[in-house]
Formats: C-alpha cells, structure tokens, sequence
C-alpha cells in the first residue's frame, strides 16, 4: 500500500509535460525496499505497479546510485513517461489514470536507449541515478526560488564545463523527437520506438538544451555562440548569441525568459549577473521573451529588484512586488495575463510559491517574523520541517499569508488572505485535490525526546481551516528503529474523501468527507489566537460568503 511507504518516497520531479493525459502525474523512488518507481495521480493514486529501468533481459529491479547529475526530471507526452538515466533515456507506457484496481495494472516499458561512449550508462539504465547536486537558475519550466530578481548572481561557471563526459546530460522531449546531449554529440530519437532519427557532433559545449516540436537550441553557459537546429533532420538553422545562464530566468519550450536591468549600466560582474545598485538589490529590472529562432526580444514589464518569481503551471511565471503587487506573465505567447494587487500585503518579501488549481492560482508569500511571534512560537518549542529523504529537497518553513487569485482576471477569491506562522507547505502529492497540507514537526520543551507532527489542512475553495492538530495521531513522527515517519495525503472522488495517513500500520487514517452541506460563514485561517491585522469586518466576511455560497460546489 503506497500510503505506508510516502513518507520514504524520493520524489522524480515531473516537468515539461506536453499534452499529457496523466494530469498531476508524480514519480517516486522507495529508498527503503527499493521496489521500484511508484507513480501517483493527482489525487495521490497509484498508477499501475511499481516499475523499473532495465536495458538487459536480466536487468534487475531498480537501485539509487546517489552522485551528482543522475536523473533529474522525467517528462510526460499523453500517456508516455520519459525519464532520463544518466546518458540514457527510457520511456514507460503508463498503466491509465489512478485507482482503487490501478495497482494491479502494469506499467509497460517501451525502449530504453544508453549511449555507449558513457562508461556508466549502461549501469545508469539499469540503476538509479539520484541527482544530489543543485540545480541551475533556469531549467525546463523551474526557477530558482527566492531569489531577489535584481540580485547579483554569482554561481560559480566555466565555460567548458557543460558537456563533458560524466557530466549531467541535457534533453528535450517533444511529440516530434527526444533529443538528448552528452560529450558535444546531439542524438534525436523516435518518441514511439526510440530508433534514432539523427545525429550530430562537435557541438558547443551546451549549458542548456531547450526547443520545440520544430527546433532545438544549443545554449552555452556563457550564451556566445548558441545553435538552433532544426528538430527535423538537425541542419544548422542560425547561431546567435544569448543572454548568460545567471540571466536565464526560466525556459518554456524554445523560449527564453531573461532578466536584465532596465538603465542600460555596464555589467561589472565578469560572470554575467546583474549589477544592483545597492546591497537591497532593489534596482528595477526588466523581464523579456526571447526567441532564439529570429533573436526577437519582447519585454513583460519592469519590476522591483526586491520581487521573487515563481513558475505557475506550464510556461507561466508569477512575479510578486514588495508593494504587493502580482504579475501572470505567459512565457510561449510573450503577454502579461493580468496585473493585480494582493490585498494586505506583509512587508517583508522574502519566499514566494505559485500553485495553480482549478483555473485559479493559490500565492503564498513569506515574509520575516516578528519578534512577538518568535517568543510566541518559542513556547511552543523546536519548529522543523518534516525530517527528509536524500534526494528530496526539503519544504521550507514560511510565516505569512496565502491567497487564492483568479486565474483569468486576477480577481481576489477570499475576503482575506489567510495567513501562516512557521509552517511547512507540503507541495508534493496530490496537487488536484482541493487542499493544501502543511505539515511540520515540534519538539516540545517539556518533550524533548520526542518529535510531533503537526498538521494543517486548508481548503483551496475558501481558505478556510479544515483540520488542524499539533499532535497528529498522538505519537512520536520517529520509530524506534529511526526510520522516518511522515505524513501523505490521498482522495478518492467517487466518495468525495481526503485520507491523510501517518504512514504507520499501527495508527488509523484520517478522513475527511465533503459533503456539499452548508456551512456557516468563517473567515479565512488566521495562524495567531488573536484575529489578524489583515483580517476585515465580520460583517463583511459573512456577506462575502452569503454571495460565494451558491457557487461553491463539491470540489471533487
């Protein structure tokens, strides 16, 4: 049962997934008995049985190789899983949509390819290769998080370095070709077969490999001397010189999403970052779409240097200003979506995350706690975020304030943003369902031995508080034999149901049932005992919902 082995899952970070059937598709190692890739819809369903890379009859089940630049995403095209093992590529045929009988149903390997100049891609497609490095400021549909826009970048990069055997490769997979680059040599191969349609060596030694159904882009490190070839046959389209990578904010298919400052003054940093005019970073800069095929540059708005960007859903990007002020910017078709104002912004930028839900966007922003707060929540005890896997990166913990945005006009959902105070949103595991978990361990003073779970449950719909409980279960998130204990999170639509499970055979799932009954008009979730500075007129909050109420149907 997957809901007693979440809590040891590696996550496989899911990206660039073009038309795909398997909405909130998630892939995951099992570190503990190692039986496999686990895949789970967005309701935390499995998909199919667990599943393995073999390049061999005798290939056995799958095993984490943990060193820097193994797999680092996998990409989904309808029903098609396509991950990346070392220089080698595999693609799965996914089962169907998730289940109860789902796990019963197999995963169907399709073809496995491994370059046979790289002395461990042979192992690499057979194992498991865990990326335990960090990754680049732009890669595929990610953004480095919060990070001031306007601070200078100073990652450390030589030129060369992209490229060169044993390094991480880079691919590209479109419904036209799966391209994939190591040592300077490009490969394209058939998305169905994996027969390999061309090939083409002594490239630039690629810090990025980015494109379309119709064209791929070699992006050095520098950004001198890019590469567009065409994806149909690999004939040498044009070369162009690109922003640097510290400049590269995020790509989208072929497009470039660059950051640069808006007074035109020399760049000083010999690596290619910005030049802030201050320690604060705050000069405005300038976002563009640039499109490598013509070199075009479209501009997306200037912005405070002090703002954070956030991927929102596939080629989007939300841009937060100190000043609460929000940007949906679509990278592919070069527009701003809508501008609008997040009502009773903190002060004090410093996280931003975007999750996108049911044609609206939920926007949490963290800000600096106060003093009072630090001495209320010192009471408390030890706040941490749930202890992880290697491989995993850890959710962060966030004091500030949550809102539901409409994804078409901006509009604001909830009267108030509800807010959040040292909390730890968990933001892998069923994203379609209509609520957010957070989830955090205490260590109590008057417990030190022992670690809680606390968990925090907020429907999407309203920001409301669904469940809340500082000591989730009752027990300890750690067992006598160390292995560590989470929290995961499942529905099943048919019955309107949210399960969250300690991940223990020895405690009880709790359920949680919408049932489409009215309820009485509350206010968003405030985190303090004492009502939020942020928070409006009772009068009004009920007279907000007395309107909402009506369209406000079962989420699911």
């Amino acid at each position: 049962d997957v809901r007693f082995v979440r809590s040891r899952l590696t996550n496989v970070p899911v990206t660039d997934s073009v038309g795909s059937f398997l909405p909130g598709l998630e892939l995951a190692f099992d570190q503990h008995q190692q039986s496999g890739i686990i895949a789970t819809d967005g309701y935390g369903r499995p998909i199919g049985d667990p599943f393995a890379i073999k390049s061999r009859p005798d290939g056995g089940r799958i095993a984490p190789m943990f060193q820097p630049g193994g797999i680092d995403q996998a990409t989904v095209i309808g029903r098609v899983v396509y991950m990346r093992a070392g220089a080698g590529v595999a693609a799965f045929e996914m089962a169907a949509t998730g289940g109860a009988r789902q796990g019963t149903q197999r995963n169907r390997q399709l073809w496995v390819r491994v370059d046979k100049t790289d002395p461990t891609g042979e192992a690499r497609a057979v194992g498991f290769v865990m990326n335990i490095g960090g990754g680049k400021a732009a890669r595929h549909g990610t953004i480095a998080p919060n990070i001031a826009l306007g601070a200078r970048v100073s990652e450390p990069r030589q030129a060369d370095e992209g490229g060169r055997r044993g390094s991480a490769p880079d691919w590209v997979v479109r419904s036209t070709g799966v391209a994939i680059m190591a040592d300077r040599s490009l490969k394209v191969h058939d998305p169905l077969t994996g027969r390999l349609l061309w090939e083409r060596q002594r490239l630039p030694a690629v810090g990025e490999l980015i494109g379309d159904d119709d064209f791929l882009c070699i992006c050095p490190p520098a950004g001198r001397g890019a590469v567009v070839l065409s994806m149909a046959d690999g004939r040498i389209v044009r070369t162009l010189d690109l922003p640097a990578s510290e400049r590269r904010l995020l790509t989208s298919g072929r497009h470039i999403l660059a950051v640069q400052p808006t007074d035109g003054a020399a760049d000083r940093n010999a690596a290619g970052g910005l030049e802030s005019s201050d320690a604060g970073g705050a000069r405005r800069v300038r976002l563009d779409r640039i499109d490598p095929l013509d070199g075009q540059r479209q501009p997306l708005g200037a912005y405070h240097g002090e703002s954070r960007a956030s991927t929102a859903g596939d080629g989007r990007v939300a841009v937060v200003e100190p000043s609460g002020d929000l940007s949906l910017l679509d990278v592919d078709a070069a527009r701003v979506v809508f501008r609008t104002r997040l009502s009773d912004m903190p002060a004090g930028l410093e996280h931003l995350q975007v999750l996108s839900w049911n044609g609206s966007y939920l926007v949490l922003v963290g800000r600096g706690e106060t003093p009072a707060e630090q001495k209320q929540l010192e009471r408390i005890g030890a706040i941490g975020p749930l202890p992880g896997m290697p491989g995993r990166d850890l959710p962060q913990l966030v004091t500030g304030s949550l809102w539901a945005v409409d994804g078409v006009s901006g509009e604001m959902l909830w009267p108030v943003p509800a807010t959040i105070l040292r909390h730890s949103l968990q933001s892998q595991g069923g994203s379609q369902l209509p609520v957010l978990l957070f989830a955090r361990s205490i260590q109590a003073a008057r417990e030190p031995e022992r670690q809680r779970l606390s968990v925090l449950c907020i429907d999407k719909r309203t920001g409301q508080a669904v469940y809340v409980d500082d000591r989730f279960n009752g027990r300890s998130i750690t067992r006598p034999d160390m292995i560590v204990i989470g929290c995961g999170i499942s529905g099943d639509p048919a019955t309107h149901t949210i399960s969250l499970s300690q991940a223990r055979r020895d405690v009880p799932d709790l359920q949680l049932e919408f049932t489409g009954a009215p309820t009485a008009p509350r206010p968003p979730y405030q985190a303090s005992a004492t009502r939020s500075s942020a928070a409006a007129d009772p009068l009004v909050e009920i007279e907000f919902w007395i309107k909402k109420a009506l369209t406000i149907p079962l989420p699911f």
